[in-house]
């Protein structure tokens, strides 16, 4: 009971080891994750999946991942043995329809046309007002301002944003929005509504 309320308040008795170091693409997924308890998740880049492991010290939560490196689902499978971490090469998952509340994605950038088929995907398994959260290259105000002498990085990020938002509608999700989440990296999240 006492590692469990460590964890979810960040109060740590026994010392910083057992934290776990989450990437900033993780930490702003985490951060803007509507998750609870008796929940399933699914990351469709699960990495090494330190995301995973992270939501399930917080949480009680049934954590599904996807890898496209066969020998790295095996990995993770024995890293994290109570998760369903499956070898996937292609845009069909196969979970049921509507089984996850919460899906996180790490797109490719280079990829666009597997980006829409992925969230095509990812509405089927959603279940009703589930959440899809996509982690993207965001540039804050801020760092507009002191990136002026670089004005085409500023410009591919904003678009590859409104490119996300746009393909998000057009697979079918609602009340799409946007979420800064550091200088340089920003949230696209949706919701599937019924």
């Amino acid at each position: 009971m006492l590692e469990r309320i460590q964890e979810r308040s960040g109060f740590h008795i026994t010392g910083p080891e057992n934290i776990l170091r989450l990437n900033s693409a993780q930490r702003a997924l985490a951060q803007w994750a509507l998750v609870d308890d008796y929940q399933s998740v699914l990351d469709l880049n699960c990495g090494d999946g330190r995301l995973l492991r992270y939501l399930k010290q917080k949480f009680a939560l049934r954590i599904c991942g996807v890898s496209d490196n066969h020998e790295h689902a095996s990995f993770l499978r024995s890293r994290l043995p109570d998760a369903e971490v499956i070898f996937s090469s292609e845009q069909r998952f196969p979970w049921q329809p509507d089984s996850f509340d919460t899906v996180f994605y790490q797109p490719d950038l280079e990829t666009e046309a597997d980006t829409f088929s992925v969230l095509r995907e990812t509405m089927r398994v959603l279940k009703p007002d589930g959440q899809l959260l996509i982690a993207t290259g965001c540039i804050s105000a801020c760092s507009m301002l002191s990136m002026k002498i670089m004005p085409n990085i500023q410009q591919d990020h904003s678009s590859h944003m409104r490119t996300i938002l746009t393909m998000m509608e057009n697979a079918g999700y609602q009340d799409v929005s946007c979420r800064l989440a550091g200088p340089f990296m920003g949230i696209a999240m949706g919701w599937k509504r019924h």
